[in-house]
């Protein structure tokens, strides 16, 4: 799924596979690329600054800057989304839950996919 074009970032080819794993009823891949770009979007998020004295009226809330994630961030977060679900593989095994085991190995094949993406020195700006 992941296929390099040059100019296109990490991000927005995460998105356009996911859009393309939904159509094609892929849930793996789904659930894979929804929680890492979640995952990129967390660790994106910068602390929010004190409450104002006078609060903001409802349903509206100020513009935040976001963190600039360098290539190393995000295959640091890649690969600790693998790390844990890795992890989560073991215990399942363990415990008899052959199926959770195999959807969690197909979500790690999605994920790797992209490791070479990160690596490769191309585009990976949001």
């Amino acid at each position: 799924m992941a296929e390099q074009s040059g100019t296109e970032s990490l991000v927005e080819r995460m998105r356009r596979d996911l859009t393309r794993a939904r159509r094609a009823g892929d849930a793996s891949a789904v659930t894979a690329l929804r929680t890492a770009l979640s995952a990129f979007a967390n660790a994106e998020a910068i602390p929010a600054p004190e409450p104002a004295a006078r609060p903001s009226p409802p349903g509206w809330a100020p513009d935040l800057p976001r963190r600039n994630l360098s290539a190393g961030d995000r295959r640091a977060i890649l690969e600790e989304e693998i790390a844990d679900r890795r992890h989560t593989v073991e215990l399942y095994t363990g415990h008899g839950r052959g199926q959770e085991a195999s959807e969690l190995r197909r979500q790690i094949e999605v994920l790797e996919g992209y490791l070479d993406d990160v690596s490769s020195g191309g585009a990976v700006g949001v």
